[in-house]
């Protein structure tokens, strides 16, 4: 993996007594988070405060930072979300200040643990320590109330990022709207998903399959299926998971026969 490349070309360059700085250290605990290998991100970033680079190598803070924000993320997807807490409190004491990037990793990680009341507070309390969210901390947060099906919580942070007048992506609604079909909020989804269609932005398969799996939680099966309909209106392709949630939609609501259609479009597409 590239997560044991980077590894293996660190740990020779230390054996050849080569010079080995904060960025070297940064690009190989980055890759360990890539590769979701949170103890060997831990373990290099303890050489790295064993070496003494992340207190006498000022020069290099925003790599310093960044091996602290890499090594906070890969335990976020790890669901180590005590030792990101512990690792945001490291980098006070290490005098490496948090910026976005190491909160919004802190907020993920409470996410995937299902804490989603810990990643709103860790979000708004952000400004406390003069740090402003940006979109990518409004993500996290959506994405963590998305895990718990918290779709009012989630509209609410994305009306407080227009509010803000920050620009969410394509994540942000696909995880909004992710959120409402878990929490079977589907008219609050397929309203979203409208928005977006409309204005021809921010739009693509996996939103338009949360939306249409909204649909489909509640048997309402014309929408899902006008929802599919239009998608290649939009120059979205339907694949296997948008027919499966249109199906499965048709066949709550007893409408076998436009199943069985929509199977044989399958067939058609070749999906």
């Amino acid at each position: 993996s590239h997560a044991e490349t980077a590894v293996y070309l660190l740990d020779m360059m230390q054996s050849e007594q080569l010079q080995v700085n904060a960025f070297h250290y940064s690009a190989t605990i980055s890759a360990c988070d890539k590769a979701h290998n949170w103890q060997l991100a831990l373990r290099l970033l303890e050489g790295m405060v064993d070496v003494a680079l992340v207190t006498h190598e000022t020069s290099h803070g925003s790599a310093v930072q960044g091996s602290y924000n890499a090594a906070i993320s890969a335990c976020a997807t790890g669901t180590r979300w005590q030792l990101s807490f512990q690792l945001l409190d490291a980098m006070a004491t290490a005098s490496v200040q948090p910026n976005n990037i190491s909160y919004s990793a802190l907020i993920k990680s409470f996410g995937n643990a299902g804490l989603w009341e810990s990643a709103l507070h860790v979000l708004m309390t952000m400004p406390d320590v003069k740090v402003s969210p940006h979109v990518r901390a409004y993500n996290a947060a959506i994405g963590a109330c998305d895990i718990g099906g918290h779709w009012r919580q989630a509209l609410e942070l994305l009306r407080i990022i227009s509010q803000a007048g920050l620009l969410p992506d394509s994540f942000t609604y696909s995880a909004a709207i992710s959120a409402c079909d878990k929490g079977m909020a589907w008219k609050q989804a397929l309203e979203l998903i409208r928005d977006r269609l409309a204005m021809r932005d921010l739009t693509n398969v996996v939103t338009c399959n949360a939306a249409i799996s909204a649909c489909s939680r509640e048997s309402k099966w014309k929408h899902a299926l006008a929802l599919l309909c239009v998608m290649p209106e939009n120059r979205i392709t339907p694949n296997v998971v948008t027919y499966s949630s249109a199906m499965t939609a048709c066949e709550k609501a007893a409408r076998s026969k436009w199943a069985l259609r929509l199977l044989g479009m399958m067939k058609k597409h070749n999906i």
